[in-house]
């Protein structure tokens, strides 16, 4: 994963908004990149931004892309002793069996957590 810059909350999630995002240029080291806006993670981190299992809050974004992707995408990071934590979006009832990609069905969890958890059902 290439990290091309860092953003604020206010620099990101309010040009998410779905169904109409806000085509936006980032400035990275003075190249122009134009990420990706519309995604469901972003209406679950509008929704919360912090871990629904152990609370630890998102507080920054990174515009990232994988090596040969042409356009990057915003994920968002929480921060716990000096290392970045990945927010995710997870699936209450699991996708693995028979959960809905819904909002309803979509919770804010950190990485950790989320792997924790794996396929079970859980709040």
């Amino acid at each position: 994963m290439i990290t091309l810059g860092e953003f604020s909350i206010e620099e990101v999630l309010p040009y998410t908004h779905h169904p109409h995002p806000v085509e936006r240029e980032y400035i990275c080291d003075g190249v122009s990149w134009f990420p990706r806006m519309r995604s469901q993670r972003y209406n679950c981190f509008r929704r919360r931004r912090s871990c629904v299992k152990c609370g630890i809050v998102g507080v920054k974004f990174l515009l990232q892309m994988h090596e040969g992707d042409g356009r990057p995408h915003f994920n968002l990071y929480a921060e716990k002793d000096g290392e970045l934590i990945l927010m995710t979006k997870d699936h209450i009832f699991p996708r693995s069996k028979g959960g809905s990609n819904r909002m309803h069905n979509l919770q804010t969890m950190c990485d950790p957590c989320n792997c924790a958890k794996g396929d079970r059902e859980e709040e």
